[in-house]
């Protein structure tokens, strides 16, 4: 049985909103959050890996086909939950009953990411006799972390334009953060743009997604601490639903269109990490409502 820490917490939320105008808006929250860390995290054991002693034996004194004690990865009971202060404030400006232009700032105090450490510990061998050490990856509770950001958005549909045309619209907005955990620290650009068309039975959405350069994680599993980030890359998708009735639809997806892939690297650009790669796809189907 694992002994999980137990807490309790109290978490406050505040919201006040001003009328500017009649079509304008100032709010500013307050609140703090807690999650849980990954159950996985949490509650796994310790895994051990053994290796054959060998010809020529690591260790002369036993047989060569004795288990010797190799690595091992362990979870961690112990470690704290996510805990954040998040402040807010806000600006909307409800410019036509189907348009927004709206500018928002936020501060995040995080206390304890967790992070990967690799430790050297004396373990058993398979007969249960300690005789040598090696590497042991767990999880720890790391440092907290300071997010600041700036977000921006402007949504509107073009219900001035004469007939078909009246349908189209666009989704624009844009977020700017920075951040600092378990001693690294970086800028994030993401922005988002949409172009839609809404009118009668149809519905067509194109959508790009782009983001900078991004902090992913640390990782000290070479006995070095190592900080690994996603390349700068964006996405096209696209969607169209038809309303055959009031119903039943037909639906058409596509994801990825541009076949783009996120890559990692571990400190500088040129030092390759990881491809997260998904392809480009397509789904047909029908959707039933009832």
């Amino acid at each position: 049985q694992i002994n999980v820490d137990q807490y309790t917490s109290w978490l406050p939320a505040a919201n006040i909103a001003f009328d500017v105008t009649p079509d304008q808006k100032l709010r500013f929250a307050y609140n703090k959050t807690e999650a849980r860390q990954d159950l996985a995290n949490l509650g796994e054991g310790l895994q051990v890996s053994f290796t054959g002693n060998g010809n020529p034996p690591q260790d002369p004194s036993l047989p060569q086909n004795a288990q010797l004690f190799a690595n091992a990865t362990s979870g961690n009971p112990h470690l704290k939950p996510y805990r954040s202060s998040n402040y807010d404030v806000s600006y909307a400006w409800y410019f036509t009953p189907h348009s927004i232009a709206y500018l928002g700032a936020f501060f995040m105090d995080v206390s304890s990411f967790p992070k990967d450490v690799t430790l050297n510990e004396s373990l058993p061998d398979a007969d249960g006799v300690v005789r040598r050490s090696g590497p042991v990856s767990t999880i720890v509770n790391g440092g907290g972390s300071i997010i600041r950001g700036l977000e921006a958005e402007f949504r509107t549909q073009f219900t001035a334009l004469p007939g078909w045309l009246s349908g189209f619209g666009t989704n624009l907005n844009y977020t700017y953060l920075t951040s600092s955990n378990n001693g690294a620290a970086g800028a994030n650009n993401t922005y988002n743009a949409v172009l839609f068309y809404q009118k009668g039975r149809l519905q067509v959405r194109l959508a790009y997604n782009w983001h900078s350069k991004v902090f992913d994680f640390t990782d000290s599993s070479m006995n070095d601490v190592l900080n690994i980030y996603s390349k700068p890359e964006g996405y096209l998708d696209a969607s169209l639903e038809y309303l055959v009735n009031d119903h039943v639809s037909l639906v058409f997806q596509a994801t990825n269109l541009t076949n783009s892939y996120d890559p990692e690297y571990v400190q500088y650009p040129n030092a390759f990490w990881s491809d997260n790669i998904s392809e480009r796809r397509y789904y047909a189907g029908v959707r039933v409502n009832f």
